[in-house]
């Protein structure tokens, strides 16, 4: 009966270290442009950059996957977009 306690107690402990360090993997990032295509900005995610920009979440995600070509009047796109410094 005592190491049945004492599973039971390792397997909440790590479960709870589990949940204090967890990271997000779903999160995708997505960069902003301009329909001329000028680098606006980079977000963590899809609802990160809706926040920032009140443009509808959908719509950029529909953006990002190709069935929508703009949202918001802007052109969206997974990754980060690195500037180059020169």
């Amino acid at each position: 009966m005592g190491w049945l306690y004492l599973v039971i107690v390792l397997m909440i402990i790590l479960t709870i270290f589990g949940a204090l360090f967890k990271t997000d993997n779903r999160l995708k990032a997505v960069s902003q442009w301009t329909k001329d295509g000028r680098f606006i900005s980079n977000f963590r995610s899809i609802t990160e950059a809706s926040q920032h920009t009140n443009v509808s979440y959908s719509g950029i995600g529909n953006c990002c996957r190709g069935t929508q070509k703009t949202s918001g009047g802007y052109v969206w796109k997974y990754g980060n977009y690195k500037i180059e410094q020169s």
